[in-house]
């Protein structure tokens, strides 16, 4: 699962142009969201998986031509979002996100 994740998050974030970069937030918040729904693997809990998925998107922007301090902003809010939409400690996962 983690190699064809990682894979994805790239592809994603390769193929959103500088300047489009708006638009990469809704597709990784549906990878993110598709990952979360399917969760099969009762060990890994909700949060782990933001938290992973957080980790491994960060990684890639990164080293990404459209890495902006904007943009990863966005995606944190949006991942803190989803947290609050599924019931989850906002407050938990943003301390997690700092020491990332």
């Amino acid at each position: 699962m983690l190699n064809s994740l990682e894979q994805t998050i790239k592809r994603t974030i390769a193929q959103t142009k500088i300047h489009k970069d708006a638009f990469l937030i809704p597709a990784l918040m549906d990878i993110l969201q598709e990952l979360v729904n399917n969760n099969s693997d009762e060990t890994t809990s909700q949060e782990e998986i933001i938290l992973l998925f957080a980790e491994k998107t960060t990684e890639a922007l990164v080293s990404s031509p459209i890495f902006s301090g904007t943009l990863l902003r966005a995606l944190y809010r949006s991942m803190l979002d989803l947290a609050t939409e599924r019931k989850l400690s906002r407050e938990s996962i943003l301390e997690e996100l700092l020491f990332q």
